[in-house]
């Protein structure tokens, strides 16, 4: 939340509470090495903030793009069109199996009369 929001005042409070979250993580398994990184990296996240929206680019940037943007509801709709298609695809392959698989009982050769 806190990249994604342009108020340098709003974002300190979610960095401070991410903080917070870190240490008391660290504090429970104090030999995980994820959350002191995640602490380094907490400490620097401001900075890394002020920079991105100066550029203008930090939602982007980020990788966080939010329902409010245009892109997520394009996303949104080419994936259900790709469920879609899969969908219809793995149906045609089944069909074509069973075809397959009919045709070759159909033709069996007949047993040596013996």
């Amino acid at each position: 939340m806190a990249f994604t929001t342009p108020d340098r005042d709003e974002a300190m409070i979610y960095f401070d509470k991410a903080s917070r979250y870190f240490h008391r993580a660290l504090d429970e398994d104090p030999l995980n090495d994820l959350y002191v990184k995640s602490i380094v990296v907490s400490h620097k996240a401001l900075g890394l903030h002020m920079e991105f929206h100066k550029q203008g680019v930090a939602p982007l940037a980020m990788g966080i793009v939010g329902p409010w943007s245009s892109y997520s509801a394009k996303t949104a709709k080419k994936k259900n069109t790709d469920l879609k298609l899969d969908v219809f695809g793995w149906m045609i392959i089944a069909g074509c199996i069973v075809a397959l698989l009919g045709l070759a009982k159909s033709h069996v050769p007949p047993s040596p009369s013996g």
